[in-house]
This record gives C-alpha cells, structure tokens and sequence, in this order.
C-alpha cells in the first residue's frame, strides 16, 4: 500500500510541474529563512554558556552602573558566607596599549586588571605557568593564549618581560609575563586579553580612591553554589549595602535621592538585558531577539501559506480522482493518507533544499549578519528538532484539512465538479492570501520606516562636524613628545593644504561616558541631581569640530593653564546659572578648579537614543591624548599620508593608529544597521514567495474559467476586459490587506520608534508605498498568467474539458 501511494504521489509532483516547482521553492526559501533566524537567535542566547558554571555566576551591578567600588568584592564575600567566590576586573589604561618587545610595536586591546579568582569563577584554564601567586605580585601579567601566540609565537613566554608604550619607551615599567591562560569565549562579554595583578591597580593608583566606596570602577563578579544560596544573598542585598555604602558623608537619603541600588545580573543576562553605564561592551538588546523571532514566525507563515494554497489547488484538480477511487472501493482513510504523505513528500524535498540554499547562502548571512557561521552549526540537535517540527506541522495542516474535505465529498459530485466556488476551502485560500499580502504589507513597511530612521540618524546635525573627521591615537615616545611639543606638530601638520585644524582631547565624541560632577562656588552640592558627562581637551578640540559657542570664548593655552571649563546649555539648565561665564567651579573628583569660560550650544556627543545630557569640557591638555584632525574632502588620502610622515619621523618605530569620526558614530546604530539589512532581504524574499503562489492561483483560475474566457472573447470581449476580469479577485484581497495591515504596521513601528529620543517623521506615504509595491508586484504575477489565457484562441478554449 505505500508502494502504491510513493508511486501515485511521485506521478503528480511530475505531472503538475510548474505547481510542483512553486511549491518547492516557496515552502524551501521560508523554511531557509526561518533556519538562519533560528541559528542567529540561538547564536544571541549562547552567550556565557560556554562557561562550566555560567547559571551561578552573577555580577555586582546597580541600578544605573555596571560597575561597583574597589573594597565592594572582598566586602561582600565576607558579609555573606553563601557566596563561593569572588572577583574583580577593570579596565587597564583605558584598555587600548602598544606592548613592545624588543623594537617591535604591537597594539592590543582589552587589558584589565584582575583578581586570581576570576580565573576559578571563570573557569579559564592555566596553559603555562605556576598556579601559586599567578596574579599576585606587583607588575605580574598573564596573558591569554591568543595573545601570548602573536606576541611570541610558540615560545613559552613564562618569565619574559613586556613593557607598555604609555609613556617613554626607555622608562617604561616592565611586566613580568607569570602565566599563559585559556582565551574567554568569543561568545562572552569578557572580552579580555591579558590581566594585569591586581595590586598593580592598588600601585597605580591613590588611597583616597581605592578605598573608596562609592566609585564605579570594578566589575564584580560573584560565584555561588546553587540558586538558594543566591535568593539568600539578593533578599538582603540593601542591608548590606546601607552597611557597606552609609557613613556621615553619604546618608541613606543620600542613597534613595539617587536611586542606585545594588543588584545581582546573572551574567547569562549580561548581553542581551544589561544596558548600564559603563558596561563592559556594547550589548545587543532582547527585543531584537523578539523581532527577528517574530521576523522567523512571519516568513514560515508566508511560505506555509503559499504551500497550502497550491497545494489545496492541486488536491481540487483531482476530485474526479477521488470519486473514481471511491467507485473502485478506496476507504477514505486511504484517500486522507494518500493526501498527507504527498505533502510529507513535499515537505520534505523542500526542507533537504532548504538545507542546500543554507550551505550554499550561509557567506552571504554571515556577512548580512556578521556573524562567522559554520553548517555545523545549522544541523545541531536543536535545529534538527525545529526542521522536524516543521515538516510534521506543515504535513498534517496543508496535507490534512484539504485530504478530508475533498475526500469527503459524495461520489457523483466529485466526478461531475472541478471546483466549489462558495466552499470553505476556498474562503480558506482567499483568507491564506490576504494573511501573506498583511504580512509582505507589513515587512515592506517596516523596511522603510528602519531605514528612514537610519537615514535621519546619518543625517541629523549633530551640533559639530563629523565629516572628514580623523582621530589619532597617540602612545610610548610620540605621546611624550606630542605634550612638549604639541603646538609644532599642529604647525607641522598644517603645513598640508588638506589639514584644515588640529585639537586633542580624552574622549572622541561618541565615547564619552564619564560621570563627574562640576559645583560653582556658593552653591551645596546635592548628590541626587548634579551629575554630568565630563572630557578634558586643549584648545584646539572645540574649532575642529565646529561646535558653537553661545557664551564667553574658547580656551586660551596660557590664561587658563591653571584650569577652565566650558559647559553646555544644559548644564546651565541644571545649575541655573544666570551669568555662567565667569563662575569660578570645581571638579570634586580630580580636585580641578577655574572659571567657567564659556557656553557651548548643545550639541549631540553621544548616541541618538538618548537626550541630549549636561556636558563639561574641562582644560587638561596634558590629559588629551587622542588628536583629532579636520581634512579638506578633497585630499584625504594625502593628509593622511602627510601626518604619518611627521608622525614616524619625531618617534621612529610608532604605529600610526587612526580612525575616522563618523566610523565610530556609526558604530552606535549598528543593532539597528544590521535589522534594516536583513528586513530588506527579507521582506523581498515574502513578496517573492506570495508571488509565486499568486502565479499558481491565477493559472488555476484561468484553466477553470478557460470556456468562459472563450465565449466573452467570441462575444468581443478585449484582452483588457478579461484581465480585469481575471484580477479583480485579487486587487479586492490586496486592497482588504492593505486595510488591515497599515494600524498593525503603524502600532509596532511607533513602538519600535520609541527607542529613540529622536525620530524620523512617520509619513503615510511610506504605507501608501508598501501597498502599492505589494499590489504591483502581485498583479504583474497574476497578469502573466491572465493574459496568456486572455489571447488564447476562442476555438481552442471552446474545446477545452
């Protein structure tokens, strides 16, 4: 009996061809579609698993910061006996260093100093070295095996030295290198190097701020033995932060005013639900995870549709079939088990092409995605059980509800009829079409609303330039040099007719994310509401980039040598100053004071998302050690080439690093960057879908109206008429679609929308586009196959049974 229902069903999918072949492709390019989202989604919840003990590690966060205080780790593991381990790291010179051994440069990131501990909570494995006093000792580093490999290649670099080129090469402190680790995961926000001892830290710097209780600088990290221990210690997490944190300077009101309270972050969390100052790294957001999970769901669906469309199409075609069948003595559990196991067959040929597409497509993801995908990764267990869910759902609802409606019609009517014009199963297919048309509506519409808001975001003015923008890192000899002799490099480098100004500063817009505070004389400093963003430039970091100045002036190298601040008008806002410009104010933090000199209008100097906030440049151009550089449009390439010149001729053996302004602006919308290209893919891919089964219908509805084309043809009527006659039906469940999907499109991009501070205007054309794109593309499929019978000849068509 199988034999025979392989062999019947193997016979139609040769037979209907053109039907076959749309069935195929469709259900195969949604089923490749939704297996990439699956792989990126799972991808995005991978991170931290790697780690053995990942469920019970957890950080030190607050409300607002990432980070806690220095005594904050070794504070809490005494106060609560249930905490296995604890950890510190933070970030070793700003995290970007130029390690030299011998004459030879290297630039490397992600340095931090460490506690011993992590490597146990951590779980990384000690490849070289002693596991006694690993971390502690002064200047003792250890570093990860990838590193350890591009600094000294297959060396064991144990007890080597390694010097970092922060100031003069020649009186650079010497590391000693006491281990070789196991790299963190790719999949972590640990993304870390090398660790530098801890006690190195407490040698770097002051007492005043190491013990401090109150300044973010760590990330904390605590290890527990199971989750009851963990529900112990978060229950009392405010107790011991009134113990830890309260003393006559910082009260418990103090505490409530500002609202940042300790918290325990799973670090499983940490990539997709921690968006806290200073976190260790840009995060993804879990509501991309939603909406390409969504996105998934939306396509399969299309793709489902479109299948059981044809499919219940090609079922109907055979109704003399089944009451043929019927007459022979088939039961009709045997007509229903033929039905599915052609749309078992079906299914599963498009999903073994799906799983060719995805080999074959997965270097063009990867790079839409940027991601590094293998096809290992798309055959593992979890996906295998998506594949097989998939091929057993879409068998029994498009194999199924056509197999027992059709089989269950009485045995002269399915030898007389080709269709049942009034039937469920065709309201079914009517419903199924105007389902794809909402969702390619919707997709389509979306597509142009992410892409508008990214367009705004590349062209707002900012407040400053960000054009031909250049930064450059300066470090070792040319760092030393360049604050000596700072105004003869400027001159140096203007010599270039495409270097147009110079400046420096310790922040490149878009970094910028200290918190300090500023407080005028004769004025209390309240903690709950005094907060600002902070960066220290030279003179020249203003005029380069062309912010305004509303009030006062710009530094003077030798009037405010002593120290200065210029602040934005929101800083003026929160303070309420009157006359800003002359006020003499003080940075607590850094025991920095001078006069306000001048009012800078607002600008924005971080990511569009948020509001503009209150914003300091203080005078500290010994501190500015990024150089930013304005450039002609024009002669880029040779500017460029003039500086590293100069740049290699003062300090021989340098590396010139440079990075351009609107490069790194980019960076902060590249989430949304990445949504806007894989909706576009997308959405053309569901429109390509619908279509080809719009082309399926309507070659079935010509082929049932064949005789009646004929006659309105012998009777006069034109190409034209027919065509229309042909396509009303759709521009009728298009223009439903069209109906129900803009308050369904509007709802969720106001929503999205809403994650910005600053949004693109939301037009109704941009709805008005996606309808009619969605309904050309659609008619130009049904008008194919309408007008090839429309000018058939009326004999022919007379003829036809």
């Amino acid at each position: 009996m199988l034999r025979n229902y392989l062999l019947i069903s193997l016979r139609h999918l040769l037979r209907q061809r053109n039907n076959s072949f749309i069935n195929l492709a469709g259900l195969a390019m949604g089923i490749t579609v939704s297996l990439f989202i699956a792989l990126y989604i799972q991808s995005e919840l991978s991170f931290e698993k790697a780690y053995p003990y990942h469920g019970n590690i957890y950080r030190l966060a607050s409300t607002n910061w990432a980070k806690s205080s220095p005594p904050a780790s070794e504070a809490i593991k005494d106060y609560f006996p249930e905490i296995q381990e604890s950890g510190r790291v933070a970030l070793f010179r700003g995290g970007r260093s130029i390690a030299v051994i011998d004459d030879t440069h290297f630039p490397i990131n992600n340095g931090y100093y460490g506690d011993q501990s992590i490597l146990s909570i951590f779980s990384r494995e000690l490849l070289s070295g002693n596991k006694d006093g690993l971390l502690e000792r002064p200047y003792t580093i250890v570093l990860t095996d990838k590193l350890a490999k591009t600094l000294f290649g297959d060396k064991d670099p144990v007890g080597e030295g390694l010097k970092f080129a922060f100031g003069e090469i020649q009186n650079a402190r010497e590391f000693e290198i006491t281990g070789v680790i196991q790299d963190f995961p790719e999949k972590s926000h640990m993304k870390i190097e090398y660790l530098v001892s801890m006690s190195t830290f407490y040698e770097d710097y002051p007492d005043g701020w190491t013990g401090s209780r109150t300044w973010k600088v760590m990330y904390t990290y605590l290890l527990f033995d199971n989750d009851e221990d963990f529900s112990n210690v978060n229950s009392k997490i405010r107790d011991f932060q009134l113990d830890h944190q309260i003393n006559e300077f910082y009260t418990e009101e103090d505490l409530i005013a500002r609202g940042d309270f300790f918290e325990l972050h799973p670090i499983k969390d940490i990539h997709l639900k921690s968006h806290r100052e200073q976190e260790m790294g840009p995060n993804s957001h879990i509501r991309y995870i939603y909406v390409f999970g969504a996105l998934a769901i939306l396509i399969i669906i299309v793709a489902s549709a479109n299948f059981i469309n044809i499919f219940v199409t090609q079922a109907l075609k055979r109704s003399k079939e089944v009451g043929i069948r019927k007459v022979t003595g088939a039961y009709r559990s045997q007509l229903i088990n033929q039905f599915i196991l052609e749309a078992f067959i079906y299914t599963l040929l498009s999903t073994l092409i799906a799983l060719l597409l995805c080999s074959l497509a997965l270097p063009l993801f990867n790079e839409l995605a940027n991601q590094n995908f293998t096809f290992r990764d798309l055959i593992k267990r979890e996906h295998l059980y998506i594949i097989a869910v998939l091929i057993i759902g879409v068998t029994f609802i498009s194999g199924g509800y056509p197999a027992i409606f059709i089989s269950g019609f009485k045995i002269v009517d399915s030898i007389k009829i080709n269709q049942i014009p009034q039937s469920s199963l065709s309201n079914s297919r009517k419903a199924l079409l105007i389902l794809q048309f909402i969702i390619a509506i919707f997709m389509i519409s979306s597509t142009l609303i992410i892409s508008n808001q990214l367009k705004y975001f590349r062209d707002k003015d900012l407040g400053f330039d960000k054009e031909h923008i250049v930064a450059i890192f300066t470090y070792g000899d040319f760092r030393n040099i360049f604050q000596q002799r700072r105004e003869y490099i400027y001159n140096e480098f203007k010599k270039h007719p495409g270097i147009i100004e110079t400046g420096a500063t310790t922040s490149l817009i878009g970094n910028i994310s200290s918190i300090e505070f500023l407080l005028p004389e004769g004025m209390e400093y309240e903690d709950n509401d005094d907060f600002m963003r902070f960066t220290r430039s030279d003179a020249g970091f203003i005029p380069t980039l062309g912010i305004e100045i509303l009030q006062g002036r710009n530094f003077r190298p030798v009037i405010d040598s002593s120290g200065a601040f210029i602040v934005n008008e929101k800083v003026v806002e929160m303070l309420e100053l009157k006359n800003p410009v002359g006020t003499i104010a003080s940075n607590d933090f850094f025991n920095h004071k001078g006069p306000i000199v001048g009012v800078m209008k607002d600008f924005n100097f971080a990511s569009l998302h948020n509001e503009i906030e209150p914003l300091v440049i203080s005078y500290r151009p010994a501190w500015s050690g990024t150089i930013v550089v304005k450039l002609a449009g024009d002669q880029i390439k040779d500017a460029i080439a003039h500086m590293e010149y100069i740049i290699k001729d003062i300090a021989p053996g340098s590396i010139f690093s440079y990075s351009f302004l609107d490069d790194q602006l980019n960076n902060l919308y590249l989430s949304e960057d990445k949504m806007s290209k894989i909706f576009k893919v997308f959405s053309f891919l569901a429109i390509l879908i619908s279509c080809m089964g719009l082309y399926g219908l309507a070659a079935y509805s010509a082929e049932l109206r064949t005789k009646e084309i004929g006659i309105r043809k012998a009777f006069g009527a034109s190409v034209a008429k027919i065509l229309i006659l042909l396509s009303k039906v759709y521009i009728t469940l298009i223009t439903i679609a069209f109906i129900i999907a803009i308050p369904i499109s509007n709802y969720f991009v106001t929503e999205w929308l809403k994650n910005f501070a600053y949004q693109t205007n939301l037009n109704w054309w941009t709805f008005g586009i996606a309808g009619i794109s969605v309904g050309t593309i659609a008619l130009l499929a049904v008008a194919g196959k309408s007008i090839q019978a429309a000018r058939n000849n009326p004999a022919n068509s007379l003829r036809s049974e």
